[in-house]
């Protein structure tokens, strides 16, 4: 029906919005010589250019139908596309407006977001065709666009595009739950994000609170981008999702947007408590990826223990945990899973479930059948590793990812321990096409098809039981990862040393650790205690191995410059918090600086710009466990170190594992946490295995229950 009365949408909302009271188009002004509207198109009243004041505002309708029952895309007759006739104008138009003297800025809105991925929350979660490869896209590129508006997707994002300084902000305004204001001066634009606030239903608090904010600055043809908060900028390249398990927090005191829209629960702000799956869920697994608070899981009976890196999550056939947000799968886009888990569990245990909020019918999830891993695409259709069982009551990492956009469900590459298995696929090839709106669970099945009419029936393969065991670092990336990513992912931690080469000028090992009042780092003489000894994770995050919710943190002074502190790793904070381990030397992600000896040599250490000229201020010897001095010989050495390891000490990782792509094509081929740990963690477990198991242990095999089911 909805196919049939697009015209009638299109023409009611120019009625009712774009006209005057007399009748007339509001936005008919010309923007120098190009028609302020596509004449003579279907769309000449929905897209639209005007400018107010120092802002150039052009609107594109960028729905596309070729007609009302031909398919186009994977939600059926409509889909994103801005082409022929309409296209040109909007060309033409930013040609036009960008030339005008008094438009100083230039903003495009449309409603599907291009740049993938974005946050989601009950919507469709479609983009716009051939994303930043686009016609459309290509045509903002070419004129100095500041920023594209977008919608949708009902959650906030701010991403940049690769190319140019473009930014996609695509913003909620769901019941004002959160909304969006901005500000134009001649060099500036600022933008910032309110959150409706209190404990009275959506739309009845009348109050509002800031929760992020943009400033673009332009001066002497450059442009500088600020972002914080609710509005930050984030890495595409980063987990998207990241349970590191180091603290949990609660529902109460972490709010996820919309969640008041979740069916059976009150529509409110602040929501306290959801029911998962029989389960009333009041807890928040935290999630330290790059989408953040509104991707934290709704959780019970998680429990914390020791893990491979810092705490893990213990779970019961009674634990729940679940994503609210959508995504970040969408259609054919290349997805990865890599996670840590120990188990004994037989029969089919769910690790990760992706699942439609509306369509059921397919999915991504990975779970191990009698401690075999497999990925289920559909009832019909999975692919398992023809060899092991990892159910063998020790830590195991596994890693799947799709290699490219458009990959086949064969061509879903499984990886046990950094290495990649043999699959055998069941039922039909096919290529994976997941629902834009689906998602994810932990350990067991969460919200999904809870947007349905009908309550959803999990057939064949789609079904399974509730992981027991234990999780640690659970990441969800939106693109490939490549071989020597998951190696890295894969290896186990071990603690390291940074020894300041300013060591051999003084003939005395000098040590990173902590200053007497324990809230920064110094040098000290070297020793082998742990408040000297670090451990980076996934993240490029540097923990102290005393007190692992302690990580190394630039501070920035009054004049501008950066000091080194510890603080609690804040999940808010992760790009000040990322740090990249050289063969000599350690760098900050966030300032692109690197970290050397103060100047005034009082054994305080900073941030600063590369220096050819103070090559042992700002170069380390990086030691690992076993590799630890006290002292040097007498004498002044070269600048050379001569007790840095030749080869990383076996399964320790020489610098955090990446997140950037190596070599994942991206198109088919030839066609940190806001609370301290509640305990102490083991930070190098010692039962990892050192190869793949080939099968179940015997000293197991007498403990298979008989009544499991067979899916």
């Amino acid at each position: 029906m909805k196919s049939w009365l697009q015209p009638h949408f299109r023409q009611a909302f120019a009625s009712n919005f774009n006209h005057d009271y007399n009748g007339a188009f509001k936005y008919s002004q010309p923007i120098g010589n190009a028609n302020s509207y596509p004449l003579g198109t279907k769309y000449a009243e929905t897209s639209f250019a005007y400018v107010y004041k120092n802002t150039l505002i052009v609107t594109v309708d960028v729905l596309y139908q070729q007609n009302s029952y031909t398919d186009i895309g994977s939600l059926g007759t409509v889909t994103g596309q801005v082409n022929g006739d309409h296209l040109q104008w909007l060309d033409n138009v930013l040609g036009e407006g960008s030339a005008l003297a008094d438009v100083k800025h230039i903003i495009v809105q449309g409603h599907f977001p291009v740049i993938y991925p974005v946050r989601k929350t009950k919507s469709s979660g479609i983009y716009m065709d051939d994303n930043v490869d686009s016609e459309f896209w290509n045509v903002l590129r070419r004129h100095p666009v500041d920023v594209f508006f977008a919608g949708e997707a009902h959650l906030n994002t701010v991403s940049k595009d690769p190319q140019s300084d473009i930014l996609q902000i695509v913003s909620r305004g769901n019941f004002f739950s959160n909304f969006l204001s901005i500000d134009f001066t001649n060099d500036t634009i600022y933008i910032t994000s309110y959150d409706e606030v209190g404990s009275e239903k959506t739309m009845q608090n009348f109050n509002y609170a800031a929760s992020g904010h943009i400033q673009i600055f332009k001066t002497a043809g450059s442009k500088s981008i600020t972002a914080t908060g609710e509005l930050s900028l984030f890495d595409p390249d980063d987990p998207i999702i990241y349970f590191n398990f180091e603290s949990k927090g609660t529902l109460q005191d972490r709010h996820v947007l919309g969640l008041g829209e979740l069916p059976g629960v009150r529509r409110s702000p602040t929501v306290t408590s959801v029911e998962i799956d029989g389960k009333e869920c009041a807890e928040s697994l935290i999630n330290v990826g790059a989408f953040g608070q509104d991707y934290d899981a709704q959780s019970t009976t998680v429990e914390l223990t020791s893990g491979v890196y810092g705490l893990a999550g213990v779970f019961t056939a009674d634990s729940r945990a679940a994503i609210y947000g959508m995504g970040p799968h969408a259609g054919t886009h290349p997805i990865s899973y890599t996670l840590w888990f120990k188990t004994t569990s037989f029969g089919a245990r769910t690790l990760l479930s992706y699942e439609g909020f509306w369509v059921a019918d397919i999915v991504l999830n990975l779970r191990l059948r009698d401690g075999k891993p497999e990925v289920v695409y559909s009832a019909s259709q999975k692919m398992f590793a023809k060899n092991g069982a990892y159910n063998d009551g020790i830590w195991h990492h596994i890693a799947i990812t799709m290699p490219f956009n458009g990959s086949k469900l064969s061509e879903i590459k499984l990886y046990v321990d950094g290495v990649e298995v043999e699959t055998t696929l069941v039922g039909n090839d096919s290529i994976i096409d997941l629902p834009n709106g689906g998602m994810m669970s932990v350990g067991s099945f969460g919200y999904g098809g809870i947007g349905s009419k009908n309550v959803l029936q999990r057939d064949g393969f789609m079904q399974g039981l509730n992981f027991e065991g234990t999780f640690d670092d659970i990441m969800v990336f939106a693109r490939s990862l490549s071989h020597s990513e998951i190696m890295e992912m894969s290896s186990t931690p071990k603690s390291f040393a940074l020894r300041s080469k300013i060591s051999y000028v003084l003939n005395e090992a000098m040590c990173l650790g902590f200053d007497l009042f324990g809230n920064g780092v110094v040098l000290r003489s070297c020793t082998d205690a742990d408040g000297q000894q670090w451990i980076q994770d996934a993240l490029g995050y540097i923990h102290n191995k005393l007190k692992y919710e302690k990580c190394l943190v630039p501070e920035e002074n009054t004049g501008g410059s950066f000091a080194v502190k510890v603080k609690d790793c804040n999940s808010e904070l992760s790009n000040f918090f990322s740090w990249t381990l050289d063969l000599s030397s350690v760098s900050h992600d966030g300032t692109d600086t690197l970290l050397v000896v103060n100047s005034n040599m009082n054994n305080a250490v900073e941030l600063s710009s590369e220096d050819e000229n103070d090559p042992p201020g700002q170069a380390w010897d990086i030691l690992y466990e076993g590799d630890f001095a006290s002292s040097y010989l007498t004498g002044t050495p070269s600048f050379a170190p001569t007790k840095v390891p030749t080869a990383t000490p076996s399964g320790s990782p020489s610098a955090r594992p990446s997140s950037k792509p190596t070599s994942s094509p991206t198109t088919r081929p030839s066609t940190s946490p806001s609370a301290s740990p509640t305990s102490q963690p083991t930070l190098s477990p010692t039962s990892v295995p050192s190869s793949t198991p080939t099968g179940t242990p015997s000293n197991l095999s007498s403990n298979v229950p008989s009544n499991l089911p067979s899916f």
